[in-house]
């Protein structure tokens, strides 16, 4: 039987030392209390390596387990990683990797609650859905026919007004699990900014990845989503928002 070393430590503490997994919408309101946590000479192996955790000051770090879950200090965990972390005061997140402290973390507004300006043949759920690979995103939208197709207009379409409010549109256009099977899905998505095309992206067929985009907003009046295809249904826009 294992002999676990029994210690009691407040919350402020543990959040600054070690974190294990963090998902944040926003700044989340402060709470402190105590917590029991146990020891047990836990050892860090990362690419069939021992690694001592070390906190920023050089000092050793020891895991724990809390309420079944091993907590690993995340300063180690990067430096083993080769990636650099951060904490962003401002929303309370810590970052692996790509810090840019001028650049919001979250977006300003979601595009599922934009209030749009015109729409056809589009809709937006707040509702969990899942890739082609299984992967879980909250929330999504997709652009759907409301009438023949032709290809001589875009029958699905909404509109946003921007007002040179928003510096860009960040979001990942996926497979949904359920039409995983789905081939040779033809189309395409396009975003137009001041009826101006500025990025299209081919729809998803079966084994494809999620495709990320970046859409500048700069100055930008009026953003159109569009297409013209009916395949588009078979597609969906998750994590995807207005950042100023």
């Amino acid at each position: 039987m294992r002999n676990y070393s029994k210690k009691t430590l407040t919350t402020w503490a543990l959040v600054i030392i070690f974190i294990f997994l963090m998902t944040f919408e926003g700044l989340a309101v402060s709470v402190g209390k105590n917590i029991t946590v146990y020891f047990n000479e836990i050892k860090l192996m990362i690419d069939g390596k021992i690694v001592t955790p070390k906190d920023a000051n050089g000092n050793t770090v020891e895991p724990f387990i809390y309420n079944g879950t091993t907590y690993l200090p995340v300063r180690a965990v990067a430096d083993a990683l080769g990636q650099d972390v951060n904490w962003d005061a401002d929303t309370a997140t810590v970052v692996i990797g790509k810090y840019d402290k001028k650049e919001s973390l979250y977006p300003d507004v979601k595009l599922k609650d934009m209030d749009y300006l015109y729409k056809d043949g589009f809709s937006s759920f707040s509702e969990s859905i899942n890739d082609n690979f299984g992967d879980t995103y909250n929330g999504y939208s997709y652009l759907y026919s409301t009438k023949e197709f032709t290809w001589q207009e875009f029958n699905s379409k909404v509109g946003y007004a921007l007002n040179s409010k928003y510096s860009k549109l960040k979001g990942t256009l996926i497979l949904p699990y359920d039409y995983r099977s789905k081939e040779n899905l033809k189309g395409i998505i396009e975003f137009v900014v001041d009826e101006k095309v500025v990025e299209t992206i081919n729809l998803l067929s079966s084994g494809d990845s999620p495709v990320d985009f970046v859409i500048d907003l700069e100055n930008a009046n009026i953003l159109e989503i569009r297409t013209s295809n009916l395949d588009a249904k078979y597609n969906s826009i998750v994590n995807a928002g207005f950042y100023k």
